[in-house]
């Protein structure tokens, strides 16, 4: 698991045109000072040191503590989280559903039993790792025969991809290769179903610090191992972009207890209708 900040420059054209560029945190206290006064934009910068951006946020605004939190909605941070699981990622997606970002696509991707995060790093409990791991080869090896059933029906009836028939008639070098990658993610696209959340992904986010604030609160108060490390990786890359914030992004104790209700209710709803014995004959 990595990740990394990935901060905004001017563009040249920007430059050449004088216009100013501010940190994240420099941009989010100019601009909550319009909220104090109509002193203009260029008064409010004359206050900044270009020598020391961060020291200059606060001799325009104090951030956050001076009243609203919404002031660090104006702060605008990419990071991206390299080597996560397909899971967490879903469960990223679910508590930021209007950040803006990518994710490595199955649709484009072929996925091997090399991407698969260890038993160690989801935080399966050892009992269960011999079980869990079955479970992985078992929707892997459904994924590579579903892959490649679906590979000979693009293949054999090529008119069900929708390829365009004037790029299957061609025969140019150029035309074979775009028809040989539009067959293949035609076969991931209806593949992917069979992968385990648990292979590897990558995502990228861009939102407001307020937003990974918020994020680093609930990843660092869920049970989960493997968000309470994207936590603390996110912490210490935030702290490159927007310092002021950190004392906020740490765990709540009231989500932290509700998540672990839910783990242990979702524990013995599985218990209920699976025993131990019982499983492992079915498995």
């Amino acid at each position: 698991m990595k990740v990394t900040l990935v901060s905004l420059r001017p563009t040249l054209a920007a430059e050449e045109a004088g216009r100013p560029a501010l940190t994240p945190e420099l941009l989010a206290a100019t601009g909550a000072r319009y909220s104090r006064n109509n002193e203009g934009l260029e008064s409010i910068l004359a206050r900044i040191d270009p020598s020391q951006p961060d020291k200059s946020v606060d001799s325009i605004f104090k951030m956050v503590d001076y009243g609203h939190a919404s002031i660090a909605d104006m702060a605008p941070v990419a990071m991206f989280l390299d080597g996560i699981s397909m899971w967490l990622a879903y469960l990223v997606w679910a508590q930021v559903p209007t950040a803006g970002g990518q994710e490595s696509s199955t649709r484009y991707l072929r996925l091997t039993s090399e991407d698969l995060l260890s038993a160690d790093e989801l935080g399966i409990p050892s009992g269960l790792r011999g079980v869990w791991r079955r479970q992985m080869e078992m929707a892997l090896d459904a994924y590579d025969e579903a892959l490649e059933w679906w590979q000979e029906v693009g293949d054999e009836e090529p008119e069900r991809t929708r390829i365009p028939a004037v790029l299957l008639e061609d025969e140019s070098d150029k035309a074979t290769k775009q028809v040989a990658r539009m067959k293949r993610n035609y076969a991931f696209d209806r593949a992917r179903y069979f992968l385990p959340a648990a292979l590897r992904t990558n995502m990228m986010l861009m939102m407001s610090a307020r937003s990974w604030v918020q994020l680093c609160q609930w990843l660092l108060s869920h049970p989960m191992p493997e968000a309470q490390r994207l936590g603390a990786a996110v912490v210490a890359e935030l702290g490159l972009s927007a310092p002021r914030l950190l004392r906020h992004a740490t765990e709540r104790p009231a989500w932290s207890a509700a998540l672990h209700e839910e783990l242990r209710a979702a524990s013995e709803d599985q218990r209920a209708h699976f025993t131990d014995k019982a499983y492992l004959e079915f498995m």
